[in-house]
């Protein structure tokens, strides 16, 4: 799943509006929204940012899978 779709995901089971999050962090409400929808990058400080507010890990955006040949060493 892509950074914007999971960062959607999560302001929606939150009930978190993005505009909310967007003034928190300082940023600017279309600049949020493009990350949200994809059409922008998520940069790690504003990663942080987000994360803080949110109260919640970053690594929920993040998911690693083990490959079947790692399992075994």
């Amino acid at each position: 799943m892509a950074t914007g779709l999971r960062l959607k995901k999560l302001l929606a089971d939150r009930g978190v509006k993005q505009i909310t999050v967007a003034e928190a962090i300082g940023m600017k409400k279309t600049a949020f929204n493009a990350i949200v929808n994809g059409r922008a990058t998520l940069r790690v400080d504003t990663l942080e940012k987000v994360c803080a507010f949110l109260n919640v890990s970053p690594a929920i955006f993040f998911k690693y899978e083990v490959q079947e040949n790692e399992k075994s060493a």
